[in-house]
């Protein structure tokens, strides 16, 4: 596993740098308009609908392919743009329909989704509920998303979408 995009979102927040900053919500729709740009889709494919999760990756696993065909490969600040505007989408897709709320570390890693409400966690296959503010990190989700579909396997934006919206994860 080569997870370039991961190792890039860290670093890149780890040292403060400028694409390492964190993605504020009121970023979210310009960043979006790019993602869509960058796609070659419309804001009627890409509607912040959870469905769209899973559209956005059949996009991208096109976008990749179509990369991939012309042998060329996004450089550092290429695919770091591309992450954060992964970020925002995604973020916008649960802040509309979860429940949860926008936060961050100042960092494009810790750009995030809380929830302050309980959710249950099975964990070595006992379940119980953490009475803890709970954290989806939009900067894991986006740039985990990225490097599964270059190594060619399929994210799983829907799953963590409805793991967030039934207020239940699974450790492991």
């Amino acid at each position: 596993m080569n997870p370039r995009a991961s190792r890039l979102t860290v670093e890149y927040s780890r040292k403060r740098l400028p694409l390492g900053r964190a993605v504020d919500q009121s970023e979210a729709p310009a960043l979006a308009a790019q993602l869509r740009q960058r796609l070659h889709t419309t804001d009627e494919i890409l509607d912040f609908s959870p469905n769209s999760l899973n559209t956005l990756e059949d996009l991208l696993v096109e976008y990749e392919q179509s990369l991939r065909g012309a042998r060329c490969e996004l450089d550092d600040l290429a695919l770091l743009q591309l992450i954060r505007e992964l970020v925002a989408y995604i973020g916008e897709v649960f802040v509309r329909h979860t429940g949860g709320q926008w936060d961050t570390d100042g960092t494009l890693y810790g750009t995030s989704i809380e929830f302050s409400m309980p959710f249950r966690v099975t964990k070595e296959g006992e379940t119980y509920v953490s009475s803890r503010p709970t954290i989806f990190s939009l900067g894991n989700i986006a740039s985990d998303s990225w490097d599964m579909i270059v190594e060619r396997r399929r994210p799983e934006l829907y799953a963590d979408f409805r793991s967030a919206k039934k207020r239940h994860i699974s450790e492991t």
